[in-house]
């Protein structure tokens, strides 16, 4: 047992008072304490539910046992937050290869490459919807791949 709650909108709120007050909670808190690596902010935040940082803050602030990690990338996190929809259908007609082309840009990974590579461009075709990733170390290499891309397409038209 950690500690009273009470039912609310089918979640249980834990009563922070009576909480500290149990010695069975004291047990608790020492054991998990002992037994569960504080520093790994991971481990609290998947058990609550990938919560904001202010949620976690909050926390902290109740629970000075839970280390709060302000440079923790989740990537669920990011996921979950992304609040775009799809883009909606387009209107644009293309009626050859690379009248219109697509591109994006995607990192910093939280994880580098073996080279190093953090972001990576992609570049699709809308006719074709041929595809295009070239990796990069910094966003700064995104204008010279762009000019290279084009270069060589232009080259690619002229001996067609």
């Amino acid at each position: 047992m950690i500690g009273p709650a009470n039912l609310q909108c089918n979640l249980y709120i834990l009563q922070r008072q009576k909480f500290l007050e149990t010695k069975i909670v004291n047990f608790a808190r020492t054991s998990t304490e002992n037994n569960v690596n504080n520093s790994n902010f991971d481990l609290w935040h998947y058990r609550i539910g990938y919560p904001f940082d202010s949620v976690i803050q909050q926390i902290k602030g109740q629970f000075p046992y839970v280390k709060h990690d302000h440079k923790l990338v989740c990537d669920y996190c990011h996921l979950a937050t992304q609040c775009k929809l799809s883009f909606p259908i387009s209107i644009n007609y293309t009626a050859s290869c690379f009248d219109l082309i697509h591109m994006d840009i995607w990192g910093p990974l939280s994880i580098c490459s073996i080279h190093g590579h953090k972001y990576f461009l992609t570049i699709v075709d809308d006719f074709s919807r041929n595809t295009w990733v070239f990796l990069m170390k910094a966003k700064s290499e995104t204008r010279t791949l762009i000019q290279n891309f084009i270069s060589n397409i232009y080259s690619i038209q002229k001996e067609i």
